[in-house]
């Protein structure tokens, strides 16, 4: 029997779309929790309602990081050099304040909880990525 090529094509284009779809639910997963550490852990940090609140932020900030954090990583690259990539952090704080922004139902009052939060996401979703889901993905 041939070898469709065609669907051997299809198959090896959407891998790059599967990757983004996982990326863009794990980082849902990993900041809405992140979220709801955050708002346990650091005074400064709340959410009132329901899960739903900490879902739509969580996808919020998957969604900035995934789309406008490149963006603004590319074109800040002389200044993470100079800070040895200190500056992504600052970024990545900039997409969880713009989330919080976005948010009606979601409060970090202050730079310390903000910094503390956007650790918090990152570490979660670092975890989530690298260790659980990254390696099912490669095979």
């Amino acid at each position: 029997m041939p070898i469709r090529h065609d669907l051997v094509e299809w198959t090896n284009s959407n891998r790059g779309h599967n990757q983004m779809l996982a990326k863009l639910f794990a980082f849902t997963i990993g900041s809405g929790a992140g979220l709801f550490f955050a708002a346990q852990a650091v005074p400064g940090v709340e959410y009132h309602g329901s899960w739903g609140v900490l879902a739509a932020a969580g996808f919020a900030i998957a969604l900035l990081n995934l789309a406008i954090a490149p963006v603004l990583k590319i074109l800040s690259l002389p200044l993470r050099i100079l800070t040895f990539n200190l500056f992504s952090l600052v970024i990545d704080m900039a997409m969880v304040w713009t989330a919080d922004l976005l948010i009606r139902d979601l409060d970090i009052i202050g730079l310390g909880p903000l910094f503390w939060t956007t650790i918090i996401i990152m570490a979660l979703n670092y975890l989530l990525w690298t260790i659980i889901l990254s390696p099912s993905l490669k095979s």
